[in-house]
């Protein structure tokens, strides 16, 4: 999915970041006993998570972007 983001135009914020990383932070989380901590590392993982929406919605409407030129017959332009 990284490659096909990159391809479709999408910039990831945070480059640093990834799923290894996003259990790791949610099993530190769920094994601390400080509530600041456990709920600055959570949103933390909901920012990560959000973007990687972001990047799915990307690609899919690009996706959808050329589904549409070749029903009308139109030959899609691969960027």
């Amino acid at each position: 999915m990284k490659v096909a983001e990159g391809y479709v135009g999408f910039k990831h914020r945070q480059d640093e970041y990834g799923g290894d990383w996003a259990m790791a932070q949610f099993i530190l989380a769920t094994e601390t006993e400080d509530e600041a901590e456990r709920n600055a590392r959570m949103a933390e993982i909901l920012r990560y998570n959000e973007e990687d929406l972001a990047a799915t919605w990307a690609v899919f409407e690009w996706l959808r972007s050329k589904g549409a030129a070749v029903a009308a017959g139109i030959e899609p332009e691969v960027k």
